[in-house]
């Protein structure tokens, strides 16, 4: 007979580990010597950083500290990383145990990290074992307890920089219990005990309506590449569809990578697609990062623009400049030696300083540099002799053949980029081409700069000779008016302005309208800046849509064809207050008004739940919308097709919904046993309360427990025989959340569950800590 493991220690119900980061130091005392054993945890977040997110860590009292610490890392990787330093500080050994395996941002995760001393380590997520490492040195905590008292157990955070690897790392989520047990686990348990929040990505769909099953258009290893970010669709004049995206080799980080831009095609309409090839490769770990296209509908020629980096360069260490010195016979590239000193690529060939040749001598695109002809190195990369400037520059291709070739690439920062920008690229996705008015042809891709604040600022630039020639626009913060003040983008210091990654499109009145990503503004949502001289400038007034969330990404596009009638335009994002999950797309319509138009939602359908990165939306056929986005942190790139239908049934509600099927009330010590018996796995967090009403008072029963498979819930109500219950109702200050990530709140007017689309993450609705 199968008897359930009892752990050693457990807490539960540990809500708003952002705001709280529990000390459960006390708590573990007993246990902190342990050889071996396991490590069960259940838990809901709402948001991943970069860095990732500490769930629990021990720490010792050495400095520099040894700890044992559980992550997970940007929906991308779960493990642990085990440092153990000698008691003289002369030695040091790290363990590092993690699999690319993503978790289900806002779904409800299982967890399992298993020691088994001088045999290996074994980590399980959600039913499965997605690694196994033999070590015959493996120890749990008895190691590191033995170099120093371990006085530090933290949940949700790690400490000071100064003891550890990472600083902080906080966690932001709910933590539905930590459990320890003094032994490793069995196999089977693990996988039936993590197995039991397998993730749910089932929507609602209509029986006239489509949802086509994913395609997958990257994998870990495809290619020998570990990760992949940034997917942005074109669909040709041919109908061909075109995916550029950024090809990672050193992880799911921006910076410091090695990152190539490649490209897949395809002639079915996303049935299949043809192997990705790579459209600009840098040397060592220069990047080149992020996309933009557009076609011009007259020539057919198709338009990239792709953001580069030298080694060691991100965009927020990007100095002012743009590398270039403008001279009178034309731009010449800048080249820098260890002591600063400038250098300049002559057109030629030749490498001078201060008008005197060098013996130095550069490729016809500066990436190869020679000293008395033998190669020394490449400018790129931070070991050769002379580099370039450490700024970031904007690099622009051409297709003439559907995306078969492409052009070599151009430089566009001695040509557009000012002196005081210190990053400037491109802002992911499509650009447009004018179909109304007197700028009727014009090109325009979005592109955003910083300034010496950080403040980053969007803007288009712009071809009215089908690509011959460009100009940049103004930015949205040039001469904009907010809160009673002037601001322009070079001097711009106020955070609220700050508006990074943007898409526009073009209203029927020829209104041009950017909308850009503005986390930092009080409102959260997506800036919306008009432009009535077709992109070159803006109104000084940016407002926003309540409708859009700019937590993370988005993409608006018009739709080719009208839809009932009206001319249609489609966004999608993550739909969501923080972070990254909840995939959807919203369909809008045109609406005219005394500012020069806006568009007006109507619909909105959740197609993807959990994890949702950067995404990007292209037309398929004229009744067919095709969306590409990151589908597990930056592991997986994936390509979904949808129909109007779908779109247009306006109905997100749960397939699933969260109901108790039974209420039984048993006699209990001196009271009563209120038994909440769910038709499904729920993580029931906050006030773990139900309210008993006997007359007409209501009574509060404490939570004391749930069943194994967590579907039943006990709670404890004092002095009160279950013949004087009349009404019982969950608190309305629980969060009941379903495997599927869905969250519901009771509502004892209706007495049932109320379905909370949108989750508020830094809103407490909670109780107040550990039970």
């Amino acid at each position: 007979m199968f008897h359930e493991p009892v752990p050693v220690f457990e807490v539960e119900n540990l809500c708003d580990v952002n705001c709280q980061a529990p000390d459960i130091t006390r708590q573990m005392l007993p246990y902190l010597n342990l050889e071996e054993g396991t490590v069960v945890i259940r838990f809901r977040n709402y948001e991943l950083h970069s860095g990732g997110a500490s769930l629990l860590t021990f720490v010792n009292n050495q400095y520099v500290a040894s700890y044992f610490s559980i992550y997970i890392v940007v929906a991308s990787m779960v493990g642990f990383v085990k440092k153990v330093v000698s008691k003289d500080q002369a030695d040091f050994h790290t363990t590092i145990v993690n699999a690319n395996d993503q978790i289900q941002v806002n779904m409800v995760n299982t967890l399992a990290v298993r020691i088994k001393a001088g045999e290996g380590y074994r980590v399980y997520l959600n039913g499965r074992l997605i690694r196994e490492q033999p070590d015959p040195n493996a120890c749990f905590l008895r190691d590191i307890s033995s170099h120093g008292k371990i006085d530090t157990v933290l949940v949700g955070k790690m400490v000071d920089a100064q003891k550890m690897k990472q600083r902080e790392m906080l966690y932001h989520g709910d933590i539905d219990f930590i459990r320890l047990y003094q032994e490793p686990l069995s196999h089977e348990y693990l996988c039936k005990i993590t197995g039991q929040t397998i993730p749910d990505f089932r929507v609602r769909i209509p029986d006239n309506g489509r949802l086509y099953p994913p395609v997958p258009l990257c994998y870990t290893g495809y290619q020998g590449a570990g990760n992949f970010r940034i997917p942005v669709p074109l669909r040709t004049k041919k109908g061909t569809l075109l995916v550029s995206f950024d090809k990672m080799f050193q992880g799911p980080q921006d910076h410091p990578n090695r990152i190539h831009l490649v490209m897949r095609r395809s002639e079915d309409g996303g049935q299949s697609w043809q192997h990705a090839k790579t459209l600009v490769q840098l040397p060592g770990n220069a990047q080149a990062i992020d996309s933009c296209m557009v076609q011009d509908a007259e020539t057919g020629r198709i338009f990239l623009l792709t953001s580069t980096y030298p080694e060691n360069v991100t965009v927020f260490t990007s100095d002012s400049g743009i590398g270039y010195a403008m001279e009178e016979d034309g731009p010449k590239r800048i080249l820098v030696d260890d002591a600063n000193r400038r250098y300049l690529v002559q057109p030629n060939g030749s490498v001078t300083l201060d008008g005197r040749e060098t013996g130095f001598t550069a490729s016809k695109d500066a990436k190869e540099l020679y000293k008395d002809g033998e190669w020394v190195g490449y400018p790129y990369t931070e070991k050769c002799p002379l580099r370039v400037p450490l700024t970031s520059f904007l690099l622009m291709l051409h297709s003439d053949d559907d995306g078969k070739t492409w052009s070599e690439p151009v430089d566009l920062n001695p040509l557009l980029k000012k002196e005081w920008m210190h990053f400037w690229g491109c802002g992911p996705g499509t650009g447009i081409q004018l179909k109304y008015g007197p700028h009727k042809g014009r090109l325009l891709m979005q592109t955003y700069c910083f300034n010496q604040h950080s403040i980053e600022s969007p803007m288009f630039i712009y071809s009215d000779d089908h690509g011959n020639t460009w100009h940049m626009g103004d930015t949205i913060n040039d001469n904009r008016l907010y809160n009673g003040k002037l601001y322009h983008a070079q001097t711009a210091d106020h955070w609220d302005l700050d508006s990074s990654e943007s898409q526009g499109v073009e209203l029927p009145n020829g209104t041009v309208l950017l909308y850009a990503k503005n986390y930092r503004n009080p409102t959260r949502c997506v800036a919306v800046a008009v432009s009535k001289d077709g992109g070159a400038t803006f109104d000084s007034i940016v407002r926003h849509d309540l409708n859009l969330h700019s937590s993370y990404s988005m993409s608006i596009i018009e739709w080719p064809a009208k839809i009932h009638g009206k001319t249609a335009y489609l966004y999608a994002g993550s739909d969501t207050h923080a972070g990254n999950y909840n995939g959807a797309v919203k369909l809008g319509f045109f609406q005219d008004d005394a500012d020069g138009g806006h568009i007006e939602w109507q619909y909105s359908r959740l197609f993807k739940p959990g994890v949702f990165g950067y995404c990007f939306l292209c037309p398929v056929t004229d009744d067919t919308l095709g969306v590409v986005y990151e589908s597990s942190g930056a592991l997986h790139l994936s390509f979904q097709k949808m129909d109007f239908n779908f779109i247009c049934s306006n109905d997100d509600r749960p397939l699933n919904p969260v109901r108790i099927q039974r209420t039984s009330l048993q006699p209990y010590k001196t009271g009563t046993r209120i038994s909440l018996k769910f038709d499904q796995l729920v993580m029931l967090t906050g006030e773990r309360v139900v309210y008993a009403r006997c007359g007409s008072q209501w009574y509060p029963a404490q939570y004391i427990g749930r069943s194994a498979d967590s579907q039943c819930y006990d709670f404890f109500l004092a002095e009160l025989p279950p013949s004087n219950v009349q009404e019982t109702a969950l608190s309305e200050k629980a969060d009941v959340a379903a495997v599927n990530g869905m969250l519901y709140h009771y509502d004892r007017a209706q007495a049932g569950f109320v379905w909370q689309y949108y989750n508020k993450p830094y809103i407490s609705l909670k109780g107040a800590g550990a039970v």
